[in-house]
């Protein structure tokens, strides 16, 4: 229950300066194109374009933001 407690922390938190374009993500499977590998961190925020409406996988690679 701690993990949860300070996932939600971390959302909330993290909420108010998410760019649009991302959406908050918790245990969501990242595949690995290039080593077929699959991650499921606690939290994380995804680009809204790279999840296609029905699709099931999102990619792992980190993707930099035009903000930063």
């Amino acid at each position: 229950m701690i993990h949860q407690r300070n996932l939600l922390l971390v959302r909330r938190r993290s909420g108010a300066r998410r760019p649009a374009d991302l959406m908050p993500g918790e245990n969501t499977d990242l595949a690995s194109p290039r080593t077929g590998e699959l991650r499921s961190p606690g939290l994380t925020h995804i680009p809204i374009a790279t999840v296609e409406p029905g699709g099931s996988q999102v990619p792992a690679e980190p993707l930099r933001h035009p903000s930063s």
